[in-house]
């Protein structure tokens, strides 16, 4: 009885964790889809029928290459950053990892579930989440401060007066952001303030011991990064080589729909799509993304259903490249067990 009444208390508990979870992921699934339909009603079904007799199949082949190319540079990325923490860990074996979180990612509220799962994958195999949460969060931080820096080269290069003053905006507005949330993260004295909150609190307990030493092991490593000043220069340009990539799958995908628009709007436009489709407001940035889509390039004279059918193309594509994921999921579960690292070298069992 005993047994039995502790199964039932601990079932309880967890239906108490989970259900504001699920009113939250509900919550973003209907904004997702409000903000859907609103675009669905702006466009008739006829220009929809225009827009696929008018498709030239030939570029969308042609885009697979830049979003395969794109998991490739995004691999590489997090690679250098393990290597400077002296943790080898093979190509492949980060690609499984990018590749099953890519694919879970599309049913989760945000892109932070797949920077989650990717930090426990790797966490579960290097047996430190010191290094994993730090390497992951590098990686992060990186990305969107090389999105900021390639809007700021499109603002430059864009001519069209009313265009760039638009984007100038939001790129300042970006950039501010990005520069508080460093701040807030890496400003030592935060730390040592957010500790006396807790010892305030009076909070004790071993799991809560446990996560302080995590964070500060995981604060300690990301400090750590600022030693490493020339690699971390050229980690950077390979994450604005890979927004590149990314830049040339819209522009492909673009060219398919019969959109002639000069690529400094496409340098300008899509990391500030990207940056909008962060955003923890829907679910894996679906509506946000061909909102802004539809808002951007009207600005340029695109119509709401060519803005709409390119999003929609790209995130189609890009579920259908993160298939791989799915068997690999299968195969292994989110952490491979093939292999596993011992003292920062791989060894295959």
């Amino acid at each position: 009885m005993k047994l039995k009444s502790e199964s039932v208390f601990r079932g309880e508990k967890i239906k108490s964790l989970l259900k504001p979870r699920l009113f939250k992921y509900l919550g973003r699934l209907t904004f997702s889809l409000a903000i859907l339909v609103y675009l669905l009603s702006k466009i008739k079904l006829q220009e929809f029928a225009d827009i696929l007799n008018e498709l030239k199949w030939e570029y969308i082949l042609l885009s697979i290459f830049p979003f395969l190319g794109e998991i490739l540079l995004k691999t590489i990325k997090w690679r250098m950053l393990l290597r400077l923490k002296q943790i080898n860990v093979t190509l492949l074996h980060l690609l499984k990892i990018y590749y099953v979180s890519s694919f879970i990612g599309i049913f989760l509220p945000s892109s932070l579930g797949i920077d989650l799962l990717r930090t426990y994958s790797l966490a579960k195999k290097i047996k430190n989440t010191g290094e994993s949460i730090s390497t992951v969060f590098m990686d992060r931080l990186l990305g969107i401060l090389s999105l900021v820096f390639v809007v700021l080269l499109g603002v430059v290069l864009i001519k069209t007066n009313f265009a760039r003053s638009t984007f100038k905006l939001i790129a300042i507005i970006a950039v501010l952001l990005i520069l508080l949330f460093g701040f807030l993260l890496l400003f030592r004295p935060l730390l040592k303030w957010i500790e006396k909150i807790l010892v305030k609190m009076n909070l004790h307990g071993p799991g809560l011991k446990k996560l302080a030493v995590v964070l500060h092991a995981s604060y300690e490593s990301i400090v750590g990064f600022k030693n490493y000043k020339a690699d971390m220069l050229k980690v950077f340009g390979v994450s604005i080589l890979f927004q590149f990539t990314r830049i040339s799958i819209t522009y492909v995908l673009a060219l398919a729909l019969g959109i002639q628009l000069s690529i400094e709007y496409w340098v300008a436009i899509v990391p500030l799509v990207t940056l909008a489709s962060m955003l923890p407001f829907a679910v894996g940035g679906l509506g946000v993304r061909e909102g802004a889509f539809v808002w951007f390039l009207s600005q340029v004279g695109i119509a709401t259903s060519t803005a709409f059918f390119l999003s929609i193309l790209a995130f189609i594509l890009g579920i259908l490249i993160s298939l791989p994921g799915l068997f690999f999921y299968l195969k292994s579960g989110i952490a491979d067990k093939e292999e596993k690292v011992v003292s920062g070298v791989v060894e295959q069992i």
